[in-house]
């Protein structure tokens, strides 16, 4: 059969606090006003797309990594049921080399 998969351990110290610039640097730089779709689009970064709706949940993940997530997903799932496939089979084998050598057994006790 397949081995189980390792366990995967929790790192044993987390990453120091993001700093954030001084309020002096901060005050060095003019302020500037978005408009709302061009501030959500740079928040969400190029693989999302906003859509029409005037609402932040418009927004979703741009076609091209939307198609690359779905690939990725069935990829992934096809692995997960080939290699159940593959433990149901080893199973299969091992449960008919057993009923074959008790059968054997059996005969060999009724010879006797």
């Amino acid at each position: 059969g397949t081995p189980p998969p390792l366990p995967i351990s929790a790192p044993t110290s987390s990453p120091p606090p993001l700093q954030l610039p001084s309020a002096s640097r901060r005050e060095d730089r003019p302020d500037v006003t978005l408009p709302p779709r061009k501030r959500l689009g740079i928040s969400l970064g190029p693989g999302y797309k906003v859509g029409g709706s005037s609402t932040a949940a418009a927004a979703r993940p741009a076609g091209g990594l939307w198609m690359e997530t779905k690939s990725r997903l069935s990829r992934e799932a096809w692995v997960r049921s080939m290699d159940a496939s593959d433990l149901a089979r080893g199973e299969v084998m091992s449960l008919r080399t057993t009923a074959l050598g008790q059968m054997t057994e059996i005969r060999e006790l009724h010879a006797a």
